[in-house]
């Protein structure tokens, strides 16, 4: 029995000391990391740059770095994380963006003595290739024809088409897209030019091409670069102008512009599509709720994770406004609005842990200078994401860029440890630079993170660069 025993006492001791070692090396090794941390933000570039980070260690469940990060900044489009997350969280991955036809009337010998209806689903993806499709789903539902108007139906949102504290210079960017549940392209259209003979105007044409614009082109080819392409944003209006000098010697380029009243638009490139694929109407086009009496035709749809993908992928503003207002739509029922979609973001972050002292978001997209977030936040949302919500993880998880590989990282840590490890969220605005993700430690270990800056007036790349090392250290970790 002595002979068990003292057998179970070195047993025990030789278990005591390797985990006693273990932990000590463990935090041996945090603190050479906060080290290495510490010594990047004691750069001069931090005495005018305000920077929060947090990082945990979702394997042992316990901090690795912090700094600042309780502080109050501006996320940019890492808010786009919290949009995403609440998007599968209240609407499941197997929700879909859907764009339905209706007609009314009568139909005898293929012709409909009525009207047909275009009910807008929040679809962020929809571009000129579905709009042939929507053509075809009238064709083969047995229409050729019809004799009254083409409608849009934007009644699931209400009529307030950008974002609160969005900047109003932000004007004609496709980065600030008007919004509506019915919009096509990105709600917006790329401007294409090459040039066209030295003393000549540039020459100039749209993708995709359509009648919808008029084209006020004053450019010309000659020596110098001054060239401007806009719309006429100050009017409400449409005209695209383009003015100054471009290069004999220059190449070409696309520059994208919003549109005004993307519903619109939507309808104009409809009725070409209608034309393109030989079905007449005889009315004109505008907006109007469905009737009750309306027949079905026939709808395409886009996934939530096709839609989110697009979102975190490509960042793009106008995939997490309209996901915002689904939300809003689903919960609270039309008319959609962005205050609707916060409401239940902040029911989302309180059953988490968090009060409205914590956080204030406006947007869905994070282009709003009003929206304030602390790095601790978005790292205990992504934490609670990864141990609580396996399924939505998995399903964000897939959307987010790959360092050096694709999306808004592509092209950045192409080298080391971070390199196709880091999945992250990027946010950019003027003087303002976040990321904030996952990564995989050297040793294993699974890292949610945020990074998040501003204040800063030299080039982004520069913040992109520290947050890149940071990413780096963590990702060596072992």
């Amino acid at each position: 029995m002595i002979r068990i025993a003292l057998k179970y006492s070195f047993l025990a001791a030789a278990i005591f000391w390797i985990a006693s070692n273990s932990i000590i090396s463990a935090q041996a090794y945090i603190a050479q990391t906060k080290k290495k941390i510490d010594l990047i933000l004691n750069d001069d570039f931090f005495n005018s740059t305000l920077i929060a980070v947090d990082a945990y260690n979702l394997t042992t469940k316990t901090k690795v770095y912090q700094k600042n990060e309780r502080y109050l900044l501006h996320p940019a489009s890492t808010a786009k994380l919290i949009t995403s997350i609440a998007g599968f969280h209240y609407l499941g991955k197997d929700y879909r963006f859907t764009t339905s036809l209706f007609h009314t009337g009568e139909i005898r010998d293929s012709v409909c003595y009525g009207d047909v209806y275009v009910i807008g689903g929040f679809d962020p993806d929809l571009v000129t290739e579905h709009l042939d499709s929507l053509s075809l789903l009238i064709r083969e539902y047995g229409i050729n024809s019809f004799t009254g108007n083409l409608y849009a139906d934007v009644s699931m949102m209400d009529s307030i088409y950008w974002g609160e504290g969005w900047m109003w210079d932000d004007n004609p960017s496709l980065d600030a897209p008007h919004l509506s549940p019915l919009v096509v392209n990105d709600a917006g259209i790329k401007v294409k030019y090459d040039p066209n003979g030295y003393g000549n105007p540039l020459k100039v044409s749209l993708i995709p091409h359509t009648k919808y614009f008029s084209i006020i082109n004053n450019s010309i080819v000659g020596d110098s670069s001054n060239l401007t392409i806009s719309r006429a944003w100050m009017s409400n209006s449409n005209n695209i102008i383009i003015e100054g000098t471009f290069p004999s010697y220059g190449t070409g380029d696309i520059e994208k512009l919003n549109v005004y009243n993307p519903s619109k638009y939507f309808l104009f490139l409809f009725s070409e599509a209608l034309e393109r694929n030989k079905i007449r109407f005889g009315g004109y086009t505008d907006t109007l709720t469905l009737p009750l009496e309306a027949k079905y035709i026939g709808s395409i749809s886009h996934s939530l994770s096709q839609v989110a993908e697009d979102l975190n992928k490509r960042s793009k503003n106008l995939s997490a406004e309209l996901l915002l207002r689904a939300i809003a739509y689903s919960l609270y029922g039309k008319p959609a609005s962005a205050k609707s979609g916060i409401k239940a973001i902040d029911k989302m972050l309180s059953e988490i842990g968090f009060t409205n002292n914590d956080f204030l978001l406006v947007d869905g997209s994070g282009l709003s200078h009003y929206n304030l977030v602390s790095a601790r936040l978005l790292t205990e949302i992504l934490t609670d994401l990864y141990i609580n919500k396996k399924d939505i993880f998995e399903e964000l998880y897939k959307t987010l860029p790959i360092a050096g590989l694709d999306g808004t990282l592509e092209f950045r840590m192409k080298n080391g440890n971070a390199f196709n490890n880091v999945r992250a969220k990027t946010g950019t605005l003027r003087g303002v630079s976040c990321l904030a993700g996952y990564l995989t430690a050297k040793n294993g270990h699974k890292i949610a993170f945020s990074i998040l800056m501003q204040n800063h007036i030299e080039s982004t790349r520069l913040s992109r660069n520290y947050q890149d090392q940071i990413c780096e250290i963590l990702s060596s970790m072992e």
